[in-house]
This record gives structure tokens, sequence and C-alpha cells, in this order.
């Protein structure tokens, strides 16, 4: 019976690489980033972008930490040995209601973008009814086969073609949009802007419903990496999107990178 549970949790959990996609894709949120960051921060919007994704670096980090650690395990089934028989049961209905309504606000935002940029007659209703199989289909399949779609769509076809978008709008924008990068006159409106880029990074907490393993070769350090790459993505982002539109005419659009696009 150990053998049958131990190959059963093995299999449900994910390597290094996976633990990466799966995090980076949940956390993207990379259509109204430049306008966020636009409306405090300003040309100076790379400082708190990098600082709050050291901060949530760090967070990551201890939550792969204590994910090696109780190997195999997710948050809801080691706080049992940390903080009593009571604590799965709040944490679980704590994240249940707050991923509720996590994920209900992602699926009503990217279903706002498609229809107002792209199938402007196709109602709300009939996109999430349209991806409720793949969504019922990856919630059985479990963490495993969830991961592996993120790996092939993030590592393969978005990232990529993410960045040499983002790339081509820096050539091909003008580079006093974006200038000058510091003014030592606003630092305190820099400091100030990091509660701004809280919100672009919520999500990292999906790390705590990953099972991970000993296989997973030093996943705190490659957790804060991947946090910090994410903050530099965010700032290749906000930069291309300046580039084109302006930070100052960038705050009149709903959804800047399309229209930078």
């Amino acid at each position: 019976m150990k053998n049958a549970d131990a190959g059963s949790y093995m299999q449900s959990t994910i390597t290094n690489r996976q633990m990466v996609w799966t995090m980076f894709i949940t956390i993207t949120t990379i259509v109204t980033v430049a306008k966020t960051m636009a409306l405090t921060a300003k040309h100076g919007a790379w400082i708190p972008q990098l600082v709050i994704a050291a901060i949530y670096g760090i967070f990551a980090a201890i939550i792969a930490r204590l994910g090696v650690m109780y190997e195999g395990k997710t948050v809801v089934e080691y706080s049992r040995d940390i903080a009593g028989r009571f604590a799965p049961y709040l944490l679980g209905l704590f994240y249940f209601c707050y991923f509720f309504i996590f994920f209900q606000y992602v699926c009503f935002f990217f279903d706002d973008l498609i229809t107002t940029n792209f199938l402007t007659r196709t109602p709300v209703w009939a996109l999430l009814f349209a991806g409720m199989p793949i969504y019922g289909y990856i919630a059985y399949k479990g963490w495993a086969t969830a991961a592996r779609l993120c790996e092939v769509v993030v590592g393969v076809i978005f990232l990529i073609v993410a960045i040499v978008i983002f790339i081509t709008m820096l050539v091909e924008g003008r580079v006093n949009y974006i200038l000058p990068l510091y003014n030592r006159k606003q630092l305190g409106t820099y400091i100030v802007s990091v509660k701004d880029a809280v919100e672009q990074y919520a999500g990292v907490e999906i790390l705590l419903f990953i099972p991970l393993t000993r296989r997973n070769q030093k996943p705190s350090v490659l957790a804060f990496l991947t946090m910090f790459g994410l903050g530099l993505f965010f700032v290749l982002d906000i930069y291309g999107c300046y580039a084109v539109l302006g930070a100052d005419e960038i705050i009149y659009h709903k959804f800047p990178l399309v229209d930078a696009l």
C-alpha cells in the first residue's frame, strides 16, 4: 500500500521546468500592466516592478522549500503537521473561496478582452461554456496534465512570441516616449507605486498546491529566479507599450497592449 501511495503522488508531482511554466502562465497579466504602472510610476515603472518581483520571489522560494520538506504534499496536507488538526479545514475553505474569486475574475477579464477587441458579437457566457470542457479535463487529470499543458503553451509558443513582439515594439517605437528611466525627484513616487504592482503577481499562491519531491533540485532558487524573470518580462512589456503609445497617452486605453499592437 505504501508503494502504491508513493507511486500515486510521484505521478502527480511535476518537474522543475513544469513548475516554472505553471507559475508563469498563472501570474502573467501582460495586457493591462502598462496602464497600471503608467498611472503611478510613469517612466520609472521598472523600479517597483523589480522590487515587488524580488519580494514575491522570496515568498515563492519559501513555499518551494516547504514543498520539498513535506514531499508530495500540498499546503492543505502538511498544514496539519505545522498548525494542528483544524488547519487543513480552515486553509482549504479560505483557498477555495480565494481561488474561486480569482479565477472568476481571470475568466471574465479575458472574456471581456476577447469580446471587446476580437469577437464583438459573441456573448461572454458562450466563451465561458466553450472553455468548460478544457477546465474540467484539467481538473480531472490533475496537476501533471495541467503542468504539461503550461509547459507546451508557454515555453514553446507564448513566451517566444511575446518577447519578439515586445522587442519589436521597442525598436519600432520612439525612444523619447520611454525616457527618462529614473528621476531622483520622483523616488518617493516609485516607492509608493510598489503597491500597485502587487496585483500583477496574484496567483503565485498556486505554488502552495503543487506537490514537489526531492527530485526537484534547488526549487527555492528556481522559484525566486522565475519570479524575478517575470518582473523583467513585465518591464519589457511596459516599455514596449510606452514606446508605441507613450506613458501619458496609455492611461486612456482599456487594453493598452492590444492597442499598441
